[in-house]
This record gives C-alpha cells, structure tokens and sequence, in this order.
C-alpha cells in the first residue's frame, strides 16, 4: 500500500510543477475573460492611437459576450437526470452523494468550466453529512483556472497527481504579502502550503498539513468539452476568439458612424459679415437663428451645401454576417443570436436546432464518462465496492428539446397503440415527467387504479377517451 509522502518531497513535487500551472493559467484567464464578456476593450483601437473620453466611452460600450451565449445555448440542453446500472430501473446508491453535495444546481457550473476552459474538476473526499454525521463523500467543483492535472499517457482514466491553487495573501514576517496557498493531490493524499509570490525560490514555500483520504488515485475526475488524442482540451472559447474579434470590431466601427457621422452637415462657405457689425454681434445673430429664418448672401463666391451621412447599413450587413460565420462553426442556430425569422415554422426550427443537439450528444458523452467515474470513485470512498466495480453504469439524460405537447401525443400514441411498446416505458418520455412522477406512476399501477392512471395519461397527452385508434391499451 502506497504511503504518503514526506514534506520535503511534496514540497519539491510542488515547487517543480507549479510553473506550468501557472502557464496554463495565463491561457485560461483571457479564455475566461471572453466566457465573461470582459474581454481586452484594446482590440478595437492600435495601442498607439490616442483617445479622448466619448472614443473610451464607445470602447467600453463595443464588448459582447457572444461566446457565452454560444456556451449558454449547449448548456441548457445538458442535464443529468439520474444515473442506473444496465438492466436495472432503480437509481445508484450513490447518487444520493450527487443530491447530498447539490449538484443538480451545480452542474451547469461544471460544464460551464469545461466549455469555457476546455475543462474543469470535481474532487471527492471521503467525508460525513453535517447534520447526521452519515459516512458520504464531499465534492467540490474546481476550474482550469484553479486546477491543472499530470497525466501519464493521454486517456488515461486517473491522473498522476494534480494541483490545486487559489491567489492569497500569505504571512511573511511582522506583515503580509501577495501568494498563493497551494494543494498538491496525489493519490494517498492532499498536501498543502502556503506559498509566498509565484514561488519561483523553494524558501517561498511553506508546509502546513497532510490529509489522507485513502481513495487508490487521485480522487480528481477531468471533465471535459472536447479533447483529441494528444490530449489536447479544446473549449467552445479558443477557436472562435478571431470571429468574436471581428463581431465586436463591426460594432465598434457603427458606433463610431453612429456617433460621429450620421447626420447629414450643412456648410456655408463665403459668407461675410455686413458692414458695421461687431463680430460679437454677428455670431449672436447666428446663434439666435429660427428654423424658418434663412440666409442671403450677396457675393457670387458664397456656397451652400450638405455633407451627406454615413449609411449605417453596410456596418450592420457586416456584423450580422460574422454573426453567422460564428453560429456556422459554433453549430449553434443563428437564431439564437439574430432572432426569429416570422415566417419559420415548427419545423424549421428542429432543422435549425439539428446541429446543437447533435453537438450536445456528443458533448454528452464524454461529460456521462466522467459523471460514471465520479460514481465510481464517490462509492469506493463510501465503502459501496459493487458500485465501485459498476462499470456497466448509465448515465440517464433529461429531454431537453423543446417540443409541441400534441407532437409527443401523436408520438408516444403511436408507440403504444400500433407498435404495442408497453405504455410503462413510455412514461419516462412524457414531457415535463420527472422520475418522481413515473414511480408515482409505478405505484399507482401496482395499487390496481391503472384505469385511473391511463385517464390521467390521456388527458396530459390529450387524447380523447378512446385514446389513439382504438385507444390505449396495456401491453401484457
């Protein structure tokens, strides 16, 4: 059995790797920047120009966090809903672990993490429920601007070790300085310290404690958006950065027409004072003129004219275009970011939403992966080893696509009455159905009220009392 490290050689491990944390952090703070909406307001204007206030007013005003809708929209069609071994209709033991640590409200963050950052983490430490002292794990959900990982091979399930660092402010001598206190994660145990900078010298760490958690590995499980064979986590920021540029540079450039040149200007040219009048006088007049007022001039040099507008149209054209360019390669429909045309019919919209959620389900593959390595180690932590060898698990998705309640009733009608898929497995289909309510179905069942039940049903479906052709019937 593997024991753990001395403070000496953790720290040393620490010290050695923490420089390419830091790296990878640099990449994922602009990533995160972009993710926010606050990304540099200096891509608009050359470092060089200088400016005045209303042109660093429209700058602040330029920035648009379209990726973040691009993240947004991935997002809310992914959901866990439950998690079951194969041939099994009663949830895991341990996912009581996923509603104790509240990560139906926390995952979103989670995949929020790995589509911004290309990936983020969730540690699992044994430990107890507060209020019952029960045996449990506790999770934590750590991004890539906090946590980086060493694995051995790309692929691998489990990494070498990892760290875990937060920006602090440290004790140094009578006061205190600027630091970082700093987890070094391996697989018997969590070391920490305290370090004083960016801890480029050994003398600026410091020791504090060791934990063991007595998990095998490293109890951290990679969550990623999309990653290749080299290893390489790629997130839904990084390749759209060059269009994002362009989107925010079309608008910059509108409101610099919209401010400066979209109003037609009148010009006189040669036209001179009457004879006596004080130049204070003269420009008063001007000051003082009425719409309905108008100027004579007597000399043949005088002009009049107008300079015309700036047409804003070309400058929304061009936006509007990079809009799509993005929705193209981002697969995210272009509605979502130009609005809906009047004319699009149901239909339209499923094409149009035909890309996302192909992009989702493949998202949700690699993301269903890791939730079954979390399950799996969560149950080794708790002591539940047939869970812990469940490498049959599935992970159960909620339905997120958006459709009419009479295309599901004409649907799962169909499934029942021609095909004759018993109607207890299409509960789970309904929309809007929890879990919840298909166990209250079950119940209901079992207690012999099924006409009640299959009344209920055709109602939500609306169907009429005769159900689909011929009604519903229960399949034996």
């Amino acid at each position: 059995m593997a024991r753990a490290m001395n403070p000496s050689s953790a720290k040393r491990q620490a010290f050695t790797f923490f420089p390419d944390f830091l790296e990878q952090r640099v990449e994922t703070v602009v990533y995160d920047q972009w993710a926010r909406g606050e990304q540099e307001r200096s891509l608009y204007v050359p470092k060089h120009y200088n400016t005045n206030d209303e042109y660093d007013d429209l700058i602040e005003r330029s920035p648009t966090p379209w990726l973040a809708l691009g993240i947004t929209s991935l997002v809310q069609t992914i959901f866990l809903d439950g998690i079951k071994r194969q041939g099994s209709n009663d949830m895991l033991q341990s996912y009581d672990i996923w509603r104790q640590n509240r990560f139906n409200s926390r995952q979103n963050a989670l995949y929020r993490g790995a589509m911004a950052h290309g990936q983020s983490f969730v540690m699992s430490l044994p430990g107890t429920l507060p209020m019952t002292g029960e045996k449990s794990a506790v999770w934590r959900g750590l991004s890539a601007l906090t946590t980086a990982a060493w694995y051995e091979y790309p692929g691998d399930e489990w990494c070498q070790f990892a760290i875990h660092a937060e920006e602090d402010v440290v004790k140094d001598g009578d006061g205190f300085t600027p630091g970082w206190t700093v987890e070094l994660i391996d697989e018997v145990a969590v070391y920490r310290f305290t370090v004083k900078g960016n801890g480029e010298d050994l003398n600026a760490w410091t020791y504090v404690t060791t934990e063991e958690h007595d998990s095998g590995v490293p109890p951290l499980v990679q969550y990623t958006n999309m990653t290749d064979l080299d290893g390489r986590n790629t997130g839904e920021i990084g390749p759209f950065i060059p269009l994002a540029k362009r989107i925010d540079q079309s608008l910059f450039d509108r409101l610099i027409v919209q401010r400066f040149g979209a109003w037609k200007v009148r010009f006189i040219t040669g036209l001179q004072r009457p004879a006596g009048m004080s130049e204070q006088t003269y420009q008063n007049e001007l000051l003082g003129m009425k719409i309905n007022d108008f100027l004579v001039a007597t000399s043949d040099k005088t002009r009049f004219g107008t300079l015309d507008e700036t047409q804003l149209d070309g400058f929304i054209k061009a936006r509007d275009a990079d809009i799509r360019d993005y929705a193209a390669v981002s697969q995210v429909p272009p509605y979502m970011f130009l609005g809906l045309s009047a004319n699009m019919q149901a239909e339209s919209l499923a094409a149009a939403r035909s890309a996302l959620m192909a992009k989702s389900a493949e998202r949700k593959e690699g993301l269903g992966e890791s939730h079954e390595q979390l399950f799996r180690l969560s149950a080794k932590q708790t002591g539940n080893l047939e869970e812990m060898r469940g490498y049959d698990m599935e992970v159960k998705w909620r339905d997120t696509e958006v459709r009419p309640l009479s295309q599901a009733a004409d649907a799962l009608g169909k499934l029942a009455a021609q095909v004759g898929v018993p109607l207890e497995m299409l509960w789970g289909m309904i929309p809007n159905w929890t879990d919840s309510d298909v166990e209250r179905a079950k119940v209901l069942v079992q207690d012999g009220t099924f006409d009640q039940l299959v009344g209920e049903f055709e109602k939500q479906l609306g169907l009429d009392a005769g159900g689909a052709p011929g009604g519903i019937q229960r399949v034996p």
